[in-house]
């Protein structure tokens, strides 16, 4: 089994952004295509964030998502669940929000700077 690979933390132990956690993130979807953060956005916000990638689809394509490969499937306990595609520049925090169910900005734009930053170091490995 992949070793959990080192995160950027708040006093609390929580998952904060930051370069470690970036690294360690798509360290770990490559190693085991899933992982589960207890994320803060610093301001007071707990989050559990579930990310996988290029998880297995099964089953007539179709539904709310398109079934591309390489996707970076997001989902937030409780709020809701999008898949991204893996690079395409940065995310924009209303867009993040809405597909997730969050709704204050103050928490979208470092969810969304986070799915950004790992969408783009899962894109340098993944083919065009």
């Amino acid at each position: 089994m992949a070793v959990i690979h080192d995160y950027n933390s708040d006093s609390h132990g929580l998952v904060v952004n930051g370069p470690a956690t970036t690294a360690a993130v798509t360290a770990d979807l490559r190693d085991r295509n899933t992982v589960v953060l207890n994320w803060t956005d610093g301001d007071g916000s707990l989050l559990n964030v579930l990310l996988a990638f290029n998880a297995a689809r099964v089953g007539a394509a179709g539904g709310q998502v398109d079934s591309k490969p390489n996707k970076l499937w997001c989902a937030v306990a409780g709020r809701g669940c999008f898949a991204f595609a893996v690079g395409g520049g940065e995310l924009h925090p209303g867009y993040v929000g809405e597909k997730l169910g969050i709704y204050g900005m103050g928490t979208a734009i470092p969810l969304a700077e986070l799915l950004t930053d790992v969408r783009d170091a899962l894109a340098v490995s993944v083919p065009a």
